[in-house]
Parts: structure tokens; sequence; C-alpha cells
């Protein structure tokens, strides 16, 4: 999986970092080859820091009983199947 440095964006959500505004505007897109878009817009209380709209495309695999991201890329993916 790329690392946050790669994606310019926080793959993992951390619940201290987010406040609930934030986390209303989580959308989950299911798209083809088992990516998943995720969007959100970053907010801030302070005027000098900007929202940011943040899709970071995710590919899941399942593992037993749950699933595992494989891939995390702020890149559109090719969709089609290999």
């Amino acid at each position: 999986m790329k690392k946050s440095e790669q994606t310019d964006a926080d793959v993992l959500l951390d619940a201290q970092d987010c406040v609930e505004e934030n986390l209303r505007t989580l959308k989950v897109v299911p798209l083809n080859n088992d990516w998943l878009r995720v969007s959100f817009l970053w907010t801030s209380n302070y005027k000098k820091v900007p929202t940011k709209h943040t899709v970071v495309y995710v590919k899941v695999k399942e593992q037993g009983n749950s699933f595992i991201i494989e891939d995390a890329t702020t890149v559109k993916p090719k969709l089609t199947k290999k």
C-alpha cells in the first residue's frame, strides 16, 4: 500500500483528528474491480485554513470474514479486470 507521502492524503481517518462536520461529508462509492471511491471535505474553524476536498481510491480484498486495504491512491485507477 502506498504511504501518505505518496498519495498526498491520509488513507485512514483518525477519530481524534476529525470533527463531526467532516465525517458527515464522508462518501464511499463502490467502483469496478474491488475499488472504492472515498471522498470527504476537510473543514476548519480557522479562516486561514481553506476547506479541502479529498478523494482517495481504495482497493479492498476479502480476508476471512472481513476486508483489508490492498491499495490506496489519489490517482483514479484503471478499473478493468486484468
